[in-house]
């Protein structure tokens, strides 16, 4: 019977263990997907502005992002010029420009 009941506690121990581990993994999976989209979005940014193509643009003054999307880009006064490029329409979450 005591070995019923210490076996009953490891299992316990053992499926809260798998448990949060899994939980972190989807947690992590889920940054790295969002810094991935970012990133994607960002190099269309980032050839606008002529900054490296790995630049997080989400740090740019003016560039606004939520949950790994730009949604906000407001260049006003930076000297910019010319036709706004094609590739705005791979912004998919941009909500002001």
């Amino acid at each position: 019977m005591k070995l019923y009941f210490l076996f009953s506690i490891f299992l316990v121990v053992l499926n809260t263990t798998f448990e949060k581990n899994i939980q972190y993994l989807n947690r992590r999976d889920e940054g790295i997907n969002l810094k991935n989209e970012t990133s994607n979005e960002c190099q269309y940014i980032n050839s606008i502005l002529k900054k490296n193509e790995s630049y997080n643009c989400c740090q740019y003054n003016g560039i606004t992002c939520e949950n790994g999307h730009i949604t906000k880009i407001n260049l006003a006064n930076k000297g910019l010029n010319g036709p706004i490029p094609n590739t705005i329409k791979y912004l998919t979450q941009l909500k002001e420009l």
